[in-house]
């Protein structure tokens, strides 16, 4: 068997393997009731853009923030290979074989990434054209520098192991190109980032597909890139436990464990457990951290009247979801073990526990929608 069969074997596997994700989830009733309409009424609402964008967009919003959008899902995806974990041990001694499956990963990942970034732009066409009056070549520029950026920022991904190091790298990378974007002549941007796409799959040619320094990074990545939907449904599902969080052996918040209220009793030491557990929790804090950042980015697009509305459904949704996780940790072995005191207690701290998580969401998110709407109206 050559790679190239090889490859073709392990893509239609992985399709039918995901397809049966799919498929434990949208069960023929959610098929027919909430996938078959929302295939009705896109083209639709596609159609309205086109005739009436001002419906779905507003023209105040400025450009920066579309184009911001636009690069920040440059970093969803991967560069595949196809690997599996058993090729350590036969296809190693294989070259040619494992060459070809990972050039024709490669290649199906380039595809893959024009093809989502094409798609990103027919959504938006009409939003370029009616409301920042792009032409034809304008779009066909910007299409090529978004696309070089996902090349790098991909394969800066791949290469880059520590997540600090991540974190260091990818906002550079993204404030440079949005900068250049927004600066920099529009042909001579497109030409540079036509070098940088033939500068990355020269490297990738070369270095990666060539190499097997990377193999055990690049089962990783196929790893989660096969997982990839049943973390998505794990994440939005209610009823099933999530993995268990790597915990650090010293904690980046409270490290050294002090009291956070000078008057010890059972409320007090009740809520400074449940805090530190809460703030410790790197699933929790990111979770909260979506739900403000949403919100925010609903605040600052939409019109004044429905920033308003937007942050009573942001309270009533923050609330539920702070009590959920309140009832969560209430529920920990651990308070078998080490009983808190019964529901009296459990009844007392609730509300303060509710302060600490919640109130300094909502006056943030009030005051980012206060300065908007007296902007606004000024």
């Amino acid at each position: 068997m050559t790679g190239r069969q090889l490859f073709r074997r392990r893509f239609v596997e992985e399709w039918k393997f995901q397809w049966k994700v799919l498929r434990s989830v949208f069960d023929w009733s959610i098929i027919l009731y909430a996938v078959v309409p929302a295939f009705i009424v896109a083209p639709l609402v596609y159609m309205e853009m086109w005739q009436d964008i001002h419906i779905y967009w507003s023209e105040e919003i400025p450009l920066s923030i579309l184009i911001g959008i636009i690069l920040m899902l440059s970093i969803i995806g991967n560069f595949r290979t196809f690997l599996l974990e058993a090729d350590m041990l036969f296809l190693m001694q294989r070259k040619q074989v494992l060459y070809q499956l990972k050039l024709s990963g490669f290649l199906y990942s380039i595809c893959q990434i024009i093809l989502s970034t094409a798609v990103i732009f027919i959504v938006i066409l009409p939003i370029l054209l009616f409301m920042y009056d792009f032409v034809v070549m304008d779009i066909l520029f910007l299409f090529i520098v978004v696309n070089a950026c996902r090349f790098s920022m991909l394969t800066l991904k791949k290469v880059i192991t520590r997540v600090i190091t991540r974190w260091m790298i990818f906002p550079v990378v993204f404030m440079v190109t949005y900068m250049l974007i927004l600066h920099v002549n529009g042909v001579l941007l497109a030409a540079a980032s036509v070098v940088v796409i033939g500068g990355v799959c020269y490297f990738h040619v070369t270095r990666f597909v060539r190499t097997n320094r990377y193999f055990l990074q690049e089962l990783v990545i196929e790893q989660t890139e096969r997982v990839r939907y049943i973390k998505f449904i794990l994440m939005f599902s209610q009823e099933v436990e999530q993995a268990p969080v790597k915990q650090r052996k010293l904690p980046m918040l409270f490290p050294n464990s002090k009291h956070m209220f000078q008057k010890r009793n059972k409320e007090n030491g009740l809520l400074e457990f449940l805090l530190k557990a809460f703030l410790r929790h790197k699933g929790y804090m990111v979770s909260l951290s979506q739900i403000v950042g949403l919100t925010i980015f609903g605040v600052i697009v939409l019109p004044v009247w429905l920033k308003w509305m937007l942050c009573i459904c942001f309270v009533f949704f923050l609330n539920t979801w702070t009590k959920s996780i309140y009832l969560k940790l209430i529920e920990s072995p651990f308070f078998v073990v080490v009983p808190y005191g019964g529901e009296e207690v459990t009844y007392a701290v609730w509300p303060r526990f509710r302060r600490w998580i919640v109130g300094p969401s909502i006056v943030f998110v009030a005051g980012v929608s206060l300065v908007l709407s007296v902007k606004a109206f000024f």
